[in-house]
């Protein structure tokens, strides 16, 4: 028999994120041009890479934006909504360096729920390589659809990043269907969304060896595993919970 978790708030140690600049919202696409965004978001560090899907941008993926970047630089993925399959259909692998990743305005919530990285059930969605720190920042994205041995959604191997406003719904692994952290790795998520996953070990987040992770203001729920429906530990791992709402979380063991 299943055990449902409901209702649970935590309120631990206090803790901040910024990632930057907020700008207005960016879905009619009517009122915008490449020239436009780019005088809307003057002031950001390094250079700002634009990713849009109808060729309006500097690139059309956000693995070429990546590739191209170096430290300093922000990417701005404009939204996804109109787009063939309604998403950017790629597995990105996101390099340890200063980088800003977001969408046109991390703080709409219409915006995040547009701008959508889908995996196609191709592995993560999201990779962080060995060595991310705080200034490798994720921010106001949907991550959805992926399908992995260990982190559906995103994937943290001794990497510490920043992820901001970002939903993470509807992936699933073998270990940590929405998140994996492993061998050391810290990331601070704020502000985040960690619904509708599943996987083994760890519906929502998985974290293994030492890793420590910092949720604050996040909502954990609709998550479901064998073992630790909303968050699972493992191995001297020490999970931090500001603020952060579970419910509706499913496991036969450790709901």
């Amino acid at each position: 028999m299943k055990r449902m978790t409901t209702g649970i708030v935590v309120a631990v140690v206090m803790s901040t994120v910024a990632y930057g600049q907020a700008t207005p919202a960016a879905l009619d696409r009517s009122s915008q041009t490449i020239s436009a965004d780019r005088a809307e978001f003057e002031g950001l560090r390094g250079t700002t890479i634009i990713v849009d899907w109808d060729g309006s941008g500097d690139y059309t993926t956000i693995q070429e934006a990546l590739d191209a970047s170096t430290n300093g630089d922000t990417i701005i993925v404009m939204p996804s909504e109109g787009s063939p399959s309604g998403a950017y259909v790629e597995n990105i692998v996101f390099p340890a360096q200063a980088i800003t990743l977001r969408s046109s305005d991390p703080d709409d919530p219409a915006v995040v729920a547009a701008t959508v990285i889908d995996g196609n059930s191709n592995g993560s969605v999201v990779t962080f390589q060995t060595g991310a720190t705080t200034d490798t920042i994720l921010a106001g994205l949907a991550i959805r659809n992926g399908f992995s041995y260990s982190g559906g959604g995103i994937f943290c191997q001794s990497s510490s990043p920043t992820i901001d406003r970002c939903t993470i719904r509807g992936n699933s692994a073998d270990y940590g269907g929405g998140m994996t952290n492993r061998e050391s790795s810290s990331p601070t998520l704020t502000d985040c969304k960690i619904y509708g996953n599943s996987a083994h070990l760890g519906g929502g987040l998985y974290n293994f060896d030492q890793s420590s992770p910092t949720l604050v203001n996040c909502t954990i729920g609709g998550n479901s595993s064998d073992y630790g429906g909303g968050v699972y530990n493992l191995m001297q791992c020490n999970t931090t919970l500001t603020n952060c709402a579970f419910s509706g979380n499913i496991a036969d063991s450790f709901g």
